[in-house]
């Protein structure tokens, strides 16, 4: 099985196209998004028929399956969680996209998992330790915690907009940026990546990531997104 992960779509898409577009010619499996499909875009409700619509394109034979989990942004703006601990500017953004988004986009965003696990992967916005706490993992330190606590050997998360690789061999961690990489045994995988449509860097590019299963390998990519 080979798995497209990506997230922090933010309501951006035509950098949602470009990444589908872009896993569609990459021979992939199954789709794992990883939330904040909305917030701060200008097209919420576009993202969330489109991200509902990829089941129907794997029954086509597109892709296999697609499997979405929620983020902050997501059950924010679907009214399902408060707007404790957003910035000024993202709770500014949570209110005009709640006032734009349709009844049924919200409906979806609210009944999104907070994790799904399968074939030994976890896939989750922020942290698997405690998600609903939406925990930013930015450095070795915390990424340790979240390892160690971890079920499974490989995660995939998003939520800090910034490609990163964590991984715990024994007792020590450590982190790279992006890259290719195969899993290695008695090891665990922490791996961010990053956001498909929205950069909070002034400078950088769009990214995602492909898992092979069978291959145990992660490929990360990036792109110039609009």
């Amino acid at each position: 099985m080979r798995y497209g992960i990506f997230s922090d779509v933010h309501a951006n898409l035509s950098a949602l196209r470009e990444v589908i577009g872009r896993l569609g010619d990459q021979r992939i499996d199954a789709l794992l998004c990883l939330g904040d499909l909305v917030g701060y875009g200008a097209q919420p409700n576009e993202c969330v028929e489109y991200v509902a619509g990829l089941p129907e394109a794997a029954g086509r034979g597109v892709f296999e399956s697609s499997n979405v989990v929620a983020g902050n942004h997501d059950w924010a703006c679907a009214g399902r969680v408060g707007l404790e601990g957003f910035q000024s500017d993202a709770a500014k953004s949570v209110i005009w996209t709640r006032d734009m988004l349709s009844g049924e986009s919200k409906n979806y965003l609210a009944t999104l998992p907070l994790v799904w696990r399968e074939h030994g992967i976890t896939a989750v916005h922020a942290s698997p330790v405690n998600p609903a706490m939406w925990t930013y993992v930015t450095g070795v330190a915390r990424a340790r915690e979240v390892l160690v606590g971890m079920q499974n050997q490989i995660c995939f998360i998003g939520h800090t907009h910034y490609p990163a690789v964590f991984r715990l061999c024994g007792d020590e961690c450590e982190m790279r940026e992006g890259g290719s990489f195969t899993l290695e045994e008695n090891c665990k995988y922490l791996v961010n990546v990053g956001s498909a449509g929205y950069l909070r860097r002034k400078a950088g590019a769009a990214s995602y990531a492909v898992y092979d299963e069978r291959e145990r390998k992660v490929d990360m990519f990036q792109f110039d997104a609009a």
